[in-house]
């Protein structure tokens, strides 16, 4: 089920059109609060993800309200609560971006004004889109600023370009086969497939991206995919890509440990194939490197995709795991300790 980014001829892709709207930001609010943001910090009306390292959670987001030709911005930070089904805004940042776009400074509000506390972001990646003639197609990725990331960069641009081929294929042909199908043109002109990769925690010698790919081929609804790339990096910069063993040690014992907390967690959010008995056990998915994962700095969360563990309707799922649940699971030589 998992598209991965196959080699292929590079010909057609090196003309395809490269912007660099989106950048990843860390951040401190206050003296403690770390965070991170996605996001096109200028376009009114752009949006894009926090995720506070506290809790590693998805759900909250911010969307560009305000700008000024000075660099001056607002945003809204909102929250989807999965319970109640429904958005609500939680606070407001506002503050000026540096002219080369690379840091940012202000407060943050609380939606009832009774708290602000300062924050500043730094900027660590750009994200390029890669996108040929062809609108309903496209691939980003990240692009971290810091000369030492300058091999992962380089194989991550390959990779996104080589996807875009891939995208472009299967675009084609799926439109070809829906027109011989007697599809309606507007519908055929819907079909599209994309990729995306947000960067979900860096450090000098870790990169972890959550991934998604988005395909629709002319049925009932689109459908979204996650994946994962994880990376160790060397003294001298060079890459690796990590699996789970390399996080935590992959014994039977293990597998069932962190299946059950899988379990446990889905279970509080209502993930219905997993409140009905159809899935009772992630042990054999786990050894086998088979549930994308990210690591953060608070633990591993892990992504499950619509359809996996409950309906389309669903949605997608996310669980957190705090590495103080599983310390005595972490592999002594990996990238992640547990926590004193």
């Amino acid at each position: 089920m998992m598209h991965r980014l196959a080699g292929f001829t590079l010909a057609w892709v090196f003309t395809a059109p490269l912007s660099a709207d989106q950048a990843y930001f860390h951040g401190l609010m206050g003296e403690k609060t770390g965070f991170s943001i996605q996001i096109d910090p200028q376009t009114p009306g752009a949006s894009g993800a926090v995720i506070y390292e506290s809790s590693g959670q998805d759900g909250l987001s911010v969307s560009v309200t305000r700008r000024s030709r000075n660099g001056g911005f607002e945003w809204k930070e909102s929250l989807y609560s999965r319970a109640e089904g429904q958005t609500r805004d939680t606070g407001r940042f506002a503050g000026t971006l540096s002219a080369d776009g690379k840091t940012a400074r202000g407060d943050w509000t609380a939606k009832d004004g009774h708290k602000t506390l300062p924050f500043r972001l730094d900027r660590l990646a750009r994200i390029h889109r890669l996108q040929g003639s062809d609108r309903e197609v496209w691939v980003s990725y990240p692009e971290f600023d810091a000369p030492r990331f300058g091999t992962l960069n380089a194989q991550l641009a390959a990779r996104a370009k080589r996807q875009l081929q891939i995208n472009r294929d299967w675009s084609q042909t799926q439109r070809k086969e829906n027109r011989e199908a007697g599809m309606p043109p507007e519908s055929v002109a819907a079909i599209s497939r994309s990729n995306e990769c947000d960067v979900e925690w860096m450090r000098p010698d870790l990169v972890s991206l959550g991934c998604r790919e988005f395909e629709y081929a002319g049925g009932a609804h689109p459908n979204t995919e996650s994946y994962s790339e994880n990376y160790a990096l060397d003294g001298g910069g060079k890459p690796r890509k990590l699996a789970l063993r390399d996080i935590v040690r992959t014994s039977p014992a293990a597998m069932a440990q962190l299946s059950r907390l899988l379990i446990e967690d889905l279970k509080r959010q209502r993930a219905s194939a997993v409140i009905d008995g159809s899935i009772k056990d992630f042990s054999k998915e786990l050894g086998a490197n088979g549930i994308p994962f990210t690591l953060l700095p608070r633990g591993v969360a892990f992504q499950f995709s619509p359809y996996v563990v409950g309906s389309y309707a669903e949605g997608s799922f996310r669980v957190v795991i705090p590495y103080r649940k599983v310390a005595a699971l972490l592999n002594a030589n990996g990238p992640v300790k547990p926590p004193e």
